[in-house]
């Protein structure tokens, strides 16, 4: 960490300023609404270091050691030359109180036959034992198997009593407990909401789709209804009530290819864990989310959402939307020249059947041949949008390769505003 002078005198200003009202006969006393504590929280959670493993309480208990290490009255007078130290100090403390967290969540209906991995994600199977099963988590949370079988007992008990016979998702994350806790159904989600959007991107009704019916063992079941969260001391452990749908009622073995799980690793790395959330990794978060609630829509809302996914990415405050959106969308994803104009024509339909429905209440009616069982228009549709999300690394290097040093934007702005750009850009090379 290397601050510059302004950096070191702002810091020091508001270290000062804070403990100078806060220490009180040797020991820290300060109020979350007083100003000075709001000042110094705010400039050391911009710091870097001290953001990417942030707790709030273990921020705080290092900064009250680091002031009451070196004064036990006011007045308090940090120099600019001290603040390196402190702030190193700071860090040290959080990442002394780092840890493994494994978030165990039932997949309810995956179908797959052997554990594999995709770097800090381990998969189950059902058909293997409680007992194994236990032995994995047991590894991964690096307790001893004792421990964990206390743990899943209490589970079992107290949660969801079938929780050990549904196949297994592991996520392992080391971090703050607190955020663990904090974040555990959003990671679980995203990861959840990523294996279904690949599913349907890439493998629903093709060849690579081994996907069963379920056994009676499958859907017998009494419904999970909780996450758990392992780890090496018992006090970091926790539960979750699950707050969505867990299930992926669909073949699973694909993911183990290594090229897919290689893609599938970094679509999640780059849209969600590897850089703070701005509008543009945003817009695709929620289209992933939007995604998800229209494979198990009806077909008439089903193609409302799908639409909305399009325009929420493609036609942000533009007008047109249904040309641009059927213009946009076969040279965007760059498909082959023969498949341009009927998947053009394709989302022009589905917009206007989306529009129909809106405008006129008119249900959307799908053709569908019983007797090839291709997929129909909306499948292909969706299809096609779930592509469009699963580009999104590819986009992203795109965006950023345009974006000048000199542009001073807001970051939290500047790729959206590149984004609309380079898709006007496509839209504007067709029409003019």
């Amino acid at each position: 960490m290397n601050f510059t002078l302004p950096e070191r005198n702002k810091l020091a200003s508001l270290l000062n300023a804070f403990a100078n009202k806060s220490l009180k006969e040797g020991e820290i006393e300060y109020d979350y609404e007083d100003k000075p504590y709001q000042n110094l929280f705010q400039a050391l959670y911009n710091i870097p270091e001290i953001r990417a493993i942030y707790d709030g309480d273990i921020l705080m208990y290092g900064v009250e050691k680091g002031i009451t290490k070196r004064f036990k009255t006011v007045p308090v007078q940090f120099k600019e030359d001290s603040i390196e130290e402190i702030i190193k100090e700071i860090v040290t403390t959080l990442k002394h109180n780092l840890a493994d967290h494994v978030i165990v969540v039932p997949i309810q209906s995956a179908q797959f036959n052997n554990v594999f991995r995709i770097d800090n994600l381990t998969f189950i199977p059902q058909n293997y034992s409680r007992q194994d099963k236990l032995k994995i988590i047991a590894r991964s949370a690096k307790k001893t198997l004792a421990e964990t079988v206390s743990i899943a007992d209490h589970t079992e008990k107290s949660r969801s009593q079938d929780f050990l016979k549904y196949p297994l998702l592991l996520i392992k994350q080391t971090h703050q407990t607190s955020t663990v806790h904090y974040s555990s159904l959003n990671i679980a989600k995203i990861i959840i909401y990523s294996i279904r959007c690949f599913y349907y991107g890439n493998i629903h009704k093709t060849s690579k789709d081994k996907t069963s019916f379920l056994s009676w063992a499958q859907t017998s079941l009494v419904e999970a209804s909780h996450l758990a969260i392992y780890s090496k001391e018992n006090w970091r452990q926790n539960h979750k009530p699950l707050n969505f749908d867990v299930s992926v009622p669909f073949d699973l073995n694909w993911l183990e290819d290594k090229e897919m799980s290689k893609k599938f690793k970094n679509f999640l790395k780059r849209i969600y864990f590897e850089k703070s959330l701005d509008d543009f990794n945003v817009s695709f978060l929620n289209a992933l989310i939007l995604f998800n609630e229209s494979i198990k829509q009806n077909t008439s809302i089903s193609t409302i959402i799908t639409m909305t996914i399009a325009e929420s990415i493609l036609t942000r405050n533009r007008n047109e939307k249904r040309l641009r959106i059927s213009a946009i969308i076969p040279r965007l994803m760059k498909l082959p020249k023969n498949r341009q104009k009927q998947v053009a024509r394709d989302f022009d339909e589905l917009y206007q059947k989306r529009n129909n429905f809106v405008h006129s209440g008119e249900s959307v009616s799908i053709n569908y041949d019983f007797e090839t069982s291709e997929p129909t228009i909306l499948e292909q549709g969706r299809k096609i949008i779930a592509q469009l999300i699963l580009s999104y690394p590819t986009f992203e290097n795109i965006i950023e390769k345009k974006i000048p040093a000199n542009d001073t934007t807001n970051k939290q702005v500047i790729r959206m505003k590149y984004w609309d750009k380079y898709v006007d850009s496509i839209f504007h090379d067709i029409i003019y």
